[in-house]
């Protein structure tokens, strides 16, 4: 059901689009305005069951739409011709693009990997909240989505920089998975669960960066 639904979404962003660059733009700003509802909704919750884990996770959130406005600059620039000053083209500025995004999700990494460890080492209460799980869930399809959009449309047109947008959406959703299991185990009052899965989810974070890097990369040097 989600991947017709993503598959339909690509086929009306083309189009709509008709060209790589306007489909990349549709696509990124259908990302950064979902993306910020979803932080909105994540960090509120995370604030108020005092949960690490969800709160790092609302930022991860963020970071997908900090991504979204990188890679509309980043489309809009490899698609302009070739001039005096660059002779070959723009074409490598999606690359740039994807490399910006793996970056930031380093950063991420690094800031909530700290977290993590004085959670662990300053065990706090997480609040159990059923309404609170049954929203992250939504969250999750939602996600699911998004990934599905970008990895599809990103294989219509062969553009990188929606293809790295489609793992910072999967990331996500594997990331907000954990999230759940921490805010179940909360309800034994296993409380140094969301600190654990908060590290694992920073790690998990620190490998998508690498490899979008790694992949980013190897084409600037050629």
């Amino acid at each position: 059901m989600i991947n017709k639904f993503a598959n339909y979404l690509a086929d009306l962003t083309l189009k709509r689009a008709k060209t790589k660059k306007s489909a990349c733009i549709y696509e990124g700003f259908v990302s950064l305005f979902v993306n910020l509802f979803i932080f909105l909704i994540k960090i509120v919750a995370g604030l108020l069951i005092h949960s690490i884990a969800l709160i790092s996770d609302a930022f991860h959130s963020l970071s997908d739409s900090l991504s979204s406005i990188v890679i509309v600059i980043g489309s809009f620039l490899s698609s302009k011709p070739a001039d005096k000053e660059h002779p070959f083209g723009h074409a490598r500025s999606e690359n740039i693009t994807a490399l910006i995004v793996s970056i930031m999700l380093f950063i991420i990494s690094f800031e909530f990997i700290k977290d993590s460890i004085f959670r662990l080492l300053n065990p706090q209460k997480v609040e159990f909240s059923i309404p609170v799980i049954i929203l992250i869930v939504a969250t999750i399809l939602i996600k699911d989505l998004l990934a599905k959009y970008a990895f599809i449309l990103a294989g219509k047109v062969g553009s990188i920089a929606l293809e790295s947008d489609g793992f910072h959406h999967k990331s996500d959703v594997y990331a907000t998975s954990l999230v759940i299991v921490s805010l179940i185990a909360s309800k034994f009052e296993f409380y140094l669960i969301d600190a654990i899965i908060g590290f694992i989810i920073s790690l998990y974070i620190g490998v998508i960066a690498f490899r979008l890097a790694k992949k980013s990369i190897d084409p600037i040097l050629g």
